[in-house]
């Protein structure tokens, strides 16, 4: 929800990748003999009015994430974000 919103407000460059999309607030009930219901209760729009349940939130800079180089401490992401600042 904070990247749509800075997004649509203009008030940061997202870099990265694509977010999920997961957004949906729930909540749970106990009905008994130990099942749980999970009903899924409200969804965000951004101020633009994009909803952003199961489409996420492109990036202004596509930058993937290389595990192999995070774990010799090297951040794409973060460089290129330093970059953007610049």
């Amino acid at each position: 929800m904070a990247a749509q919103f800075a997004k649509d407000t203009k008030l940061a460059t997202l870099v990265g990748e694509k977010t999920m999309g997961n957004v949906l607030g729930s909540t749970t009930f106990n009905v008994g003999n130990g099942y749980t219901l999970y009903i899924p209760i409200f969804g965000w729009y951004s101020p633009n009015g994009n909803y952003i349940e199961g489409s996420g939130v492109q990036p202004d800079v596509l930058v993937d994430i290389d595990p192999k180089a995070l774990a010799r401490g090297s951040d794409a992401q973060l460089n290129k974000a330093l970059d953007v600042l610049q």
